[in-house]
């Protein structure tokens, strides 16, 4: 307990009086201890929100996950009904333990094994300081070391659906040289700032013969060029790309685009690159908003070309048969063929796994309505084609880009 207290100021010359005491208590102490300690009693009664990882059951406060992450603070804040459970099925399920353990003790354990199952799993759920500890314990591990950055990781049993086999994959805007070694030169420690990434058990305290790397606040800015805990954080990479061009003016005829979407090989961006855009498209990484649809949340597809108008949707189905690729039409009754004559029945029925769910999306330019924007992606695209998204920009932008 601390106490601080200020005193009047006519006050006689022998004497001094309080004027007021401000008590501060100790509760906070272990406070996430306590949250932590009740959520693996079996017979908890606090606990509001459950997470399902591969079939385990792990209890959670919504109000903890949502402090510490923006995809399930954005989730308890655009649900519209009480959300009591989330299937991550898609994540790695050591990664997606380890995470929740981090936010209720803030320790996390990263390893050689699992450093990039990890990475992954905190972009999607948004917990950015393990991304950042994921670079840190990356570029203190290649600064050691000469190997090459290829090889440096293990197989990994269970990844994300395009997952990186490499670091660099996931740190692209790192130094690497002609040979794939990855560099980074480090500064010494100093007494200010530092962060402390413990490679040990994350239940318990950091013992003196543990692996435990320090960086102070010049170290953290050369590893971290860019700022992982901004909004905006995917527009500063420094990305060399190349541009694939709009034909004639008009958006991509839809077989171009789902041919794309379809690609198994398809190289993608990790986000819409900086710079002018004018009559040209990208194919960029969308797991992120897979994600985040699942979640009830709004998409977010940033870029620096200022602001847009209130954007439409639209959805269409198409059944892939054959090699052939069909429009059709979702109603209550089922899926069904148009014809001159009106809509006619699926015969035999697809299943929703023989179905490709397209989403698109379009808006215009607030400054200039010519200026137009498309993106297109595959709402049920895991696990039968990369989750990608083509963004489409037709026209000359107004005034040029930021």
């Amino acid at each position: 307990m601390s106490i601080s207290c200020s005193f009047t100021n006519e006050t006689p010359k022998k004497h001094q009086f309080i004027k007021s005491q401000t008590f501060r208590g100790s509760h906070n102490i272990g406070l996430l201890q306590k949250l932590n300690h009740d959520r693996l009693n079996a017979e908890s009664q606090l606990c509001d929100f459950a997470i399902n990882v591969d079939g385990q059951i792990v209890k959670t406060h919504k109000v903890i996950l949502a402090m510490c992450s923006k995809y399930f603070a954005e989730m308890f804040t655009h649900q519209q009904e009480s959300k009591i459970e989330e299937d991550l099925q898609s994540l790695d399920p050591d990664s997606v333990i380890a995470l929740i353990n981090f936010i209720y003790t803030t320790n996390i354990t990263i390893t050689r094994e699992n450093v990039l199952n990890l990475t992954a799993a905190a972009d999607i759920l948004e917990i950015n300081e393990v991304k950042q500890f994921c670079k840190l314990f990356v570029g203190g591990f290649f600064s050691q070391t000469s190997w090459s950055s290829q090889s440096n990781f293990p197989p990994q049993q269970r990844m994300l659906p395009n997952a990186p086999t490499s670091s660099t994959d996931f740190f692209s805007h790192e130094s690497i040289n002609d040979q794939g070694i990855f560099s980074i030169e480090e500064k010494p420690v100093n007494d200010d700032l530092t962060v402390e990434i413990a490679t040990s058990n994350c239940n318990g305290p950091t013992s003196s013969n543990q692996n435990v790397k320090h960086y102070n606040s010049n170290t953290i800015s050369a590893l971290l060029p860019m700022s992982l805990s901004s909004d905006q954080s995917d527009l500063d990479e420094s990305l060399n790309h190349s541009e694939s061009r709009l034909q004639f003016g008009s958006f991509l005829e839809f077989n171009s685009i789902l041919d794309i979407l379809l690609d198994p090989n398809v190289q993608f961006l990790p986000s819409i690159p900086k710079g002018p855009k004018e009559n040209v498209y990208f194919v960029v990484e969308n797991m992120k908003n897979v994600m985040r649809m699942k979640a009830g949340v709004p998409k977010r597809f940033a870029d620096d070309c200022g602001p847009w108008n209130s954007s439409k949707l639209t959805v269409s189905y198409y059944l892939m048969k054959d090699g052939k690729t069909t429009f059709i039409t979702r109603t209550p009754n089922g899926y069904c063929l148009r014809r001159r004559s009106g809509l006619k029945l699926c015969k035999p029925m697809p299943t929703d796994e023989e179905v490709f769910k397209v989403g698109k999306q379009y808006t215009t330019h607030k400054l200039d309505s010519s200026y137009k924007r498309r993106i297109s992606w595959l709402s049920n695209c895991m696990p039968r084609c990369k989750p990608v998204a083509v963004v489409e920009y037709m026209g000359k932008f107004p005034g040029g880009n930021s």
